[in-house]
């Protein structure tokens, strides 16, 4: 079945859809809140390991972005942990403290 056709089954798929919805028509989507059980936004069940139900959501919408025809131009990694930054061997240039020109 398409993707584009198919209804929400899950609270994942109706999130993702919401979502959607809200980009493609560009108006803001109600609260996820009301689909998402509050309890499955910190952990979800295992086994078997499975992404947390918010990380499950995004990935929902990043599959149908890709139905609607978006390319993956990109990776994200996060590197706010000094210890990640360490084991990647990433230098990060801390933000001066004041202004950065005379007068500023």
């Amino acid at each position: 079945m398409d993707a584009t056709l198919a209804a929400p089954r899950t609270p994942v798929d109706a999130a993702a859809e919401c979502l959607r919805t809200a980009a493609r028509d560009r108006i803001p989507c109600p609260p996820l809140r009301g689909l998402i059980d509050p309890d499955d936004v910190a952990t979800a069940p295992s086994p078997p390991p499975r992404p947390a139900v918010p990380y499950a959501v995004q990935e929902r919408l990043s599959e149908l972005r890709l139905v609607d025809g978006a390319r993956v131009v990109g990776r994200k990694i996060g590197l706010t942990s000094p210890a990640v930054q360490a084991q990647l061997g990433v230098a990060v240039r801390r933000a001066a403290s004041g202004p950065s020109r005379p007068g500023g």
